[in-house]
């Protein structure tokens, strides 16, 4: 196949673009893919052009065959960070392999089970205090029930409602501010001249003032908890040194909107395309009942629930909390035919690659046996390769047991709300709720 450059986006368009949909690309990038095909060039201001792509090949070259021709983007690695940190999600290089190895253990399958009773706990609670009979927007449950399961298995019990609500609210006002950074350069002046990200740093502050006292009110313990700070705590670098305070703060600041907001976005979503599906909430019923029933749940049974699974992968298919994944090439690159030059800006549309039909047969369809059956592995919605997401078991455990402990003991009735609209920033959020009515099966 011949290389060539994709076709270019006019710059005049698309910093327009940006300006009238500041809150998500998503319309941009469909229009952009309607003019110029699968994959173009975007104006990205001094940076040059950066490489916009929907196809699932050239996605799973940068991220897996050659990721190591791929940096983080300064989109991530100098925005994001001054909002979150220096922590696995926004670092790169030797310092990433060092912290990557130092807390990757943590994050097995195996020590990760030690918190099955945790996480359930806090599920049938939320099972239990929905409304029945009446519709209501689940998404703003799961927010909260999200942020509960994440506080228990970082802190155990040790944390207020009102540091959780201080810790939530600062990740969610640094997103904002990331995202206007990101979309409307043109306006980066005049965010400087009115100060616009004082708020968010403030309660940035806030936060790190609380989770400074959560550890050093673990350390201070004679007794360790059975909690993630505990294990981050607890962990050694290969010269016997411990993880620095600020370091761990970074790293929990990333876990909590890696752990808490796409958990809480892919519960509410793969709930709301449950409700339109009958058919698929009572085989996932039938599913949890029999492999679970009334005995207590270990990670034994989580891991014999395949179509409980294949509807949560088909759930982050279609809406991939994290919709956008930006790298830069260190070296000149050739993916597909299509060329890639060292320094250049890759942008891979998650969320676009996934509903697009060079990628998968009927891509807009919610069909949970392309998994179950095998037809397709392919699913980014936890990035690939090396760097793909370090909490993707303790995701798919909290969402497998929220689902199942819902379905077990209620059914859905469809809502008007038929389709889902987003604001996108660093992940992709419900913009007016996700409405469900629920029925309970006792």
């Amino acid at each position: 196949m011949p290389s060539s450059q994709p076709a270019k986006i006019n710059p005049f368009w698309s910093s327009y673009r940006g300006l009238r949909y500041p809150t998500s690309p998503l319309p941009s990038f469909k229009k952009f893919r309607e003019k110029c095909g699968d994959t173009y060039q975007l104006f990205a201001g001094p940076k040059g052009w950066a490489v916009v792509t929907e196809r699932a090949d050239i996605v799973d070259h940068v991220l897996r065959i050659n990721n190591k021709n791929y940096n983080k983007s300064p989109i991530v690695s100098e925005i994001l960070a001054k909002y979150i940190g220096n922590g696995l999600l926004t670092i790169d290089g030797e310092f990433w392999r060092k912290q990557r190895k130092l807390i990757q253990p943590g994050f097995s399958r195996e020590r990760l089970s030690n918190l099955i009773n945790t996480i359930d706990e806090e599920a049938k609670s939320w099972v239990n205090a929905l409304p029945q009979n009446e519709s209501f927007d689940i998404y703003d449950t799961t927010v909260e029930v999200a942020m509960q399961i994440m506080a228990k298995v970082l802190f155990t019990d040790k944390i207020s409602a009102e540091q959780l609500h201080t810790i939530a609210h600062s990740v969610e006002l640094g997103q904002l501010q990331f995202a206007k950074e990101v979309r409307q350069p043109i306006l980066a002046f005049w965010r400087k001249l009115t100060n616009s990200a004082a708020a968010a740093h403030e309660e940035t502050r806030k936060a790190v003032d609380i989770l400074l006292a959560q550890i050093q009110s673990h350390r201070a313990q004679p007794e360790k908890y059975a909690d993630l700070l505990q294990m981050l705590i607890d962990a050694r670098y290969e010269d016997g040194t411990e993880m620095p305070d600020a370091q761990l703060i970074d790293e929990i600041l990333v876990l909590i909107l890696a752990g808490h907001e796409t958990t809480a976005i892919t519960l509410a979503c793969t709930l709301h395309l449950l409700a339109q599906h009958p058919d698929w909430q009572s085989k996932v019923r039938e599913e949890w009942q029999r492999v679970v029933g009334d005995a207590p749940l270990d990670g034994h049974m989580l891991r014999q629930l395949p179509i409980l699974t294949a509807v949560i992968n088909e759930g982050l298919r279609l809406y991939p909390p994290a919709y956008l994944i930006s790298r830069i090439a260190i070296g000149d690159d050739e993916i597909a035919g299509t060329k890639i030059h060292a320094g250049q800006m890759i942008i891979l549309n998650i969320y676009g690659t996934h509903r697009n039909a060079i990628n998968f047969d009927e891509p807009t369809t919610f069909d949970p046996s392309r998994y179950l059956e095998r037809r397709t592995t392919t699913n980014f919605a936890f990035g690939a390769g090396s760097r793909m997401c370090i909490g993707y078991h303790l995701a798919m455990m909290e969402l497998q047991i929220a689902i199942g402990r819902f379905i077990a003991s209620s059914t859905f009735v469809k809502t008007q709300q038929t389709q889902l609209n987003f604001s996108a920033s660093a992940t992709l959020r419900p913009n007016e709720g996700v409405w469900v009515s629920r029925q309970i099966d006792y």
